[in-house]
């Protein structure tokens, strides 16, 4: 994205059970890796803004970083 990040779901032991995975953001171009949120339910991207959901399923948080900004 942007020629500059790879966005990364880490599977767990209990991913295929549950959905729920570890998200990361590789920033290529100074080798980092960061990690947004070890309990992702989701991840999108559109227009260069990454958006994710945690929590249950009725007490969704929807959280976004635009990483054009990044």
């Amino acid at each position: 994205m942007l020629d500059r990040f790879e966005i990364i779901l880490e599977s767990g032991p209990a991913t295929d059970a549950t959905g729920i995975a570890a998200l990361l953001v590789y920033d290529i171009s100074s080798g980092h890796t960061v990690n947004l949120s070890p309990a992702t339910k989701g991840a999108f991207v559109r227009n260069e803004v990454l958006w994710w959901a945690t929590g249950a399923e009725d007490t969704t948080i929807w959280h976004s970083v635009d990483l054009r900004t990044a």
